[in-house]
């Protein structure tokens, strides 16, 4: 056995430094906006809300009047970039099945 790595415990000092260094941290969460524009339906955006973001009408009708008022809307927030990257796709296609392009868009919380 060699005595250089027996002073002082300093192969365990080098782990410990090792596992601090790899630590993971959590994901970053993202969120979903919808901006306003002046072609998509309000019924429309509403139906998106509770068809693919599964809110209560009456929460989808809350969302639909904030994008409309203020210009855009968080309607969906806390998610992995993965899951909504996905869920963006699938907003985006349906609104263009109808025939409508809104803005949507992914952010970092």
């Amino acid at each position: 056995m060699s005595s250089k790595g027996s002073k002082g415990g300093g192969g365990l000092d080098l782990l410990d430094k090792n596992e601090d260094k790899e630590k993971l941290k959590p994901p970053s969460k993202y969120k979903i906006i919808y901006h306003n524009d002046d072609k998509t339906p309000m019924q429309l955006v509403t139906l998106s809300l509770v068809e693919i973001y599964r809110h209560d009408p009456k929460t989808a009708q809350m969302l639909m009047v904030r994008v409309h008022e203020g210009g855009r809307a968080v309607v969906k927030d806390n998610i992995p970039k993965d899951i909504g990257e996905s869920i963006l796709a699938k907003t985006k296609q349906f609104f263009t099945a109808f025939g409508y392009d809104l803005n949507c868009t992914l952010e970092k919380q």
